[in-house]
């Protein structure tokens, strides 16, 4: 849920205000979840995005793991003696 923001911080900040309304009536629902619906094809796009972006991401740190591991010794990096 959205908490109530205090009239006087609303009025003494109107570009708060703007931001706060827009928020509450447009882009979130009253339990703050969003309003944007997940078969708009932008929201679709960047998703996939994001998605490609986070296994790129994973790689990379186990990438790092594992070369942090075999430099400091701590192992073999799962490679057999042979």
């Amino acid at each position: 849920m959205i908490s109530p923001c205090d009239p006087a911080i609303l009025s003494s900040n109107p570009q708060f205000k703007a931001l706060h309304q827009q928020l509450t009536t447009a882009i979130l629902n009253p339990d703050g979840s969003t309003r944007a619906h997940a078969a708009d094809p932008s929201r679709r796009a960047v998703q996939a995005d994001l998605k490609k972006y986070l296994a790129r991401a994973v790689k990379a740190r186990i990438l790092t793991r594992i070369v942090a591991q075999v430099a400091a010794g701590d192992g073999n990096g799962g490679l057999d003696d042979e």
